[in-house]
């Protein structure tokens, strides 16, 4: 049976300091470190080795409105600038064809979902929004599925969506170094950003470009070594691109068919 990586988030209210280092990359590397290992409770993984996709995530939304659609569409635009030649596509019709699921559907159905999709309904059901990640014995990602609140609007709803995503990518842990990463949290505050920082930014791209499934945490410093300062490279773009999108401003949200059956 693959292992699966249980990738929890609780939402709660404000923000939590950042985390001072005397060292600035020796603060990423340990968010790096954070966000690539990190064994959570009660999962079967025990959180040694890098997991990310090598085939073509395929996304399909379930119970989102069309501002749902059009805010992760432009995610997964930002994402795919990093992924190398594993590009993230959105699938609206063959649901056979896709190995990602985000299902947003209000929390009084998160026990049958995780039910019927094999997961830990107890932590489930504990947080805003919820990732499961299986993986191969390769440690290669198969499947993943996220659960999100239909109650949470706007930015909360947003902020949920990019975290969730995020973890689906590969990443399970989250850090307590960068407040603006969307993989923040700490005892008193989670992320509450809709855009991707530098420091997420540079991590998917070591990811995807330098790390493979497998990896260690001595593969993963070597790595870092070599490559994290020239990573730079992708943060102007994809920064300009979510500028951009924010001056532009929210698409008006209608609802689709409607949320996953229970």
């Amino acid at each position: 049976m693959s292992p699966r990586v249980l990738l929890p988030i609780l939402l709660v209210l404000g923000f939590a300091g950042t985390a001072v280092g005397d060292d600035a990359e020796d603060r990423e590397w340990q968010h790096v470190r954070e966000a690539l290992f990190t064994a959570l409770p009660d999962s079967t993984y025990d959180g040694d080795r890098v997991t990310r996709w090598v085939d073509q995530p395929v996304v399909l939304l379930l119970g989102a409105t069309d501002d749902d659609r059009a805010f992760v569409a432009d995610m997964i635009n930002d994402f795919n600038r990093l992924l190398g030649p594993v590009a993230i596509r959105i699938e609206d019709d063959d649901k056979d064809a896709a190995n990602i699921g985000i299902l947003i559907a209000s929390s009084r159905m998160f026990p049958a979902l995780a039910n019927r999709h094999g997961m830990q309904a107890s932590i489930a059901t504990l947080g805003a929004g919820y990732t499961e990640l299986t993986i191969r014995p390769d440690h290669a990602a198969q499947v993943s599925v996220s659960l999100i609140m239909d109650e949470l609007k706007g930015g909360e709803r947003k902020a949920t969506l990019v975290h969730e995503l995020y973890h689906a990518m590969g990443p399970s842990g989250h850090s307590r170094l960068f407040s603006d990463s969307v993989i923040f949290q700490n005892r008193q505050a989670t992320s509450r950003v809709t855009q991707l920082a530098p420091i997420d930014i540079k991590l998917l791209a070591l990811l995807y470009y330098h790390l493979s499934p497998g990896d260690t945490e001595a593969d993963v410093r070597v790595a870092f070594d070599e490559h994290w300062r020239d990573l730079d490279e992708f943060v102007e773009p994809t920064v300009k691109c979510q500028c951009r999108r924010e001056r532009r401003g929210p698409l008006k949200a209608k609802p689709d068919e409607g949320a996953p059956e229970s």
